[in-house]
């Protein structure tokens, strides 16, 4: 459990999702937008598409900002967990307030499960953020 809860772990493993979420995003757009939507225009696809490539583009920001701290020790990286776990919570909001929206396209919302999951993430640098630095002195 005390490896579960060191900052490099943590960070390693968020960053590492970012990536791949990124890289998703980036690559996989336009067929994300004719799969789940394939009415739209020509032009609402390329907008749609360009959107999500710009999206990507902060989940690598997010991704080398997260790997560059992993060398934190606290107190220092306190801060930046709960900061970290405080922004995860606000994509597992967004996520929620998606579950009700595009009636006409219910393949666009989000599973319980995925919220779930997210606010799964989101809470284990909060936990480590405020207890870290009992789990680290024992």
């Amino acid at each position: 459990m005390k490896i579960l809860m060191s900052p490099k772990i943590i960070f390693t493993v968020i960053a590492i999702l970012n990536l791949l979420h990124g890289l998703m995003l980036l690559f996989g757009a336009e067929s994300v937008y004719m799969e789940m939507a394939p009415g739209l225009s020509k032009e609402a696809m390329a907008l749609g598409a360009t959107e999500l490539e710009i999206g990507s583009a902060f989940n690598f920001f997010l991704a080398i900002v997260l790997f560059s701290c992993r060398g934190l020790n606290f107190p220092d990286v306190k801060n930046v967990l709960i900061g970290t776990g405080i922004g995860i919570f606000c994509l597992a909001g967004i996520a929620f307030k998606h579950t009700s929206a595009y009636p006409d396209y219910p393949e666009l919302r989000p599973t319980a499960l995925m919220i779930v999951i997210v606010v799964i993430i989101a809470l284990w640098p909060i936990i480590a953020g405020i207890r870290g630095e009992t789990t680290n002195s024992d």
